[in-house]
């Protein structure tokens, strides 16, 4: 009888055991057959710590007013006009913001007072327990907006080694649906994935060119993921909410069939979307780059942000910054000065901007 190999590690699977492809945190809801080991080891490593690093865009795009579907509370270190700590939640009415924690006023006895609760039914409970204490003929309850001021957003992203085993991941998920598929050819992948000790070299990097052959088959702002098996080797393309993206090398096996797949996740409506397409034939990024080329692809992602926000009916965009990028190691990409004509390493201590302004 047949038996389902985990596209990971390629041991056997057991039933009902599977992974998310778009992950889980992004709202991805399709899903491929994989063991529980793996799928546990990567939700509890790499892509928990990606979804740390993407929460902050991720609020930022819920305060723009953009109607986004029902998802988990987002804890926010963020405070109103009086310093109290908020949460950004979204509904089905769109985003708002709530207290973090309910405020609770107490007399020098010990009884409530007064306080700020963060729901209707919260408020209704301190009003019964003020109520007790039988200190006030009347006790009312007022719904008061909280000033937040979200202010500019800053988009500074940490393409760090687990993003990038999270963008490895997804590529190497989008390939099982790609007919044909042979597991084996990306055993590398899996132990890359499996082993954070590893290095990822140069398997997977930023990719800081516009694609636009790519852009018109995705929804403004969606996540996507590209897989191409080319003439020449396979890889893969991933965006975040159509802003950061990064490009990934799966395999070097040539095929005399090219063939692509597109996978799509708006973040808005929450909806997936997984096509074959034409192949693309887009070819790996360059490493080394000049600064002034570091300074228009900034320009170009926030500009390319900005209108996908407007197509998707955003009602108030802030001010937007780049504030640099942020490597994972020297072999990530290089830098070299247009004046100087020397080459400058990108550690992962700091942004890309700190070392144009001081040191080229």
């Amino acid at each position: 009888s047949y038996v389902s190999i985990c596209p990971y590690c390629l041991n056997p699977i057991e039933k009902g055991s599977k992974d998310h492809i778009f992950p889980y945190f992004l709202g991805g809801h399709r899903r491929i057959p994989a063991c529980k080991q793996c799928n546990d080891l990567f939700g509890h490593t790499f892509e928990a710590a990606t979804a740390r690093i993407l929460q902050p865009f991720h609020l930022s795009i819920s305060s723009w007013g953009l109607q986004t579907p029902d998802t988990p509370i987002w804890r926010f270190g963020h405070a109103d006009d009086k310093g109290r700590k908020v949460d950004l939640i979204t509904t089905e009415n769109g985003p708002r913001v709530r207290l973090s924690t309910p405020e609770v006023n107490r007399d020098e006895y010990g009884q409530i007072v007064s306080g700020f609760a963060r729901d209707m039914k919260e408020a209704q409970q301190i009003a019964k327990e003020i109520e007790k204490t039988g200190k006030f003929k009347e006790v009312a309850i007022e719904e008061r907006p909280l000033a937040v001021d979200f202010g500019t957003l800053q988009t500074l992203t940490n393409f760090g080694p687990e993003l990038r085993r999270t963008v490895l991941k997804m590529c190497r998920s989008l390939s099982t649906l790609m007919p044909g598929f042979d597991p084996h050819k990306t055993v590398a992948i899996g132990k890359l994935l499996r082993n954070m000790s590893l290095s990822l070299g140069t398997r997977t990097y930023l990719d800081l060119r516009t694609h636009e052959a790519l852009d018109c088959l995705c929804t403004p702002l969606a996540h996507v993921i590209y897989v191409e098996f080319g003439r020449d080797y396979a890889y893969g393309i991933v965006q975040f909410f159509g802003h950061d993206q990064l490009f990934c090398k799966l395999f070097d096996s040539p095929t005399n069939d090219p063939r692509a797949m597109l996978a799509t996740l708006d973040p808005v409506t929450q909806s997936e979307k997984f096509i074959e397409t034409a192949p693309l034939g887009i070819a790996v990024p360059r490493i080394l780059l000049k600064t002034e080329e570091m300074k228009v692809a900034a320009f170009v992602k926030m500009e390319k942000l900005r209108k996908a926000a407007i197509a998707r009916g955003a009602k108030n965009i802030p001010n937007a910054q780049h504030l640099g990028f942020i490597a994972s190691s020297q072999s990530m990409f290089l830098l070299v000065s247009s004046t100087t004509e020397r080459t400058v390493f990108i550690c992962c201590s700091n942004t890309l901007d700190w070392y144009l302004g001081r040191h080229l």
